[in-house]
């Protein structure tokens, strides 16, 4: 889905600062994910931190389809 927003917002003519922002917040926040997978797992109670990050890679290019709609 996030290859698909991407190519969404550049049809759209979503600009570029915002797409390559956006594309920054996702790749960061799936490394993050990744991080707090391997490493905070023994913790049940940092779950709901995992959570969090998952849903911040989701929120990022679900705005990108978002600002693309809105520009077509």
């Amino acid at each position: 889905m996030f290859v698909a927003s991407i190519i969404a917002a550049n049809y759209a003519g979503v600009p570029v600062e915002t797409i390559n922002k956006l594309a920054g917040v996702y790749l960061g926040t799936r490394a993050l994910y990744n991080f707090t997978y391997i490493f905070l797992q023994e913790n049940p109670s940092l779950a709901p931190v995992r959570t969090l990050v998952w849903n911040a890679s989701l929120v990022s290019w679900m705005t990108l389809f978002i600002k693309a709609g809105n520009r077509l």
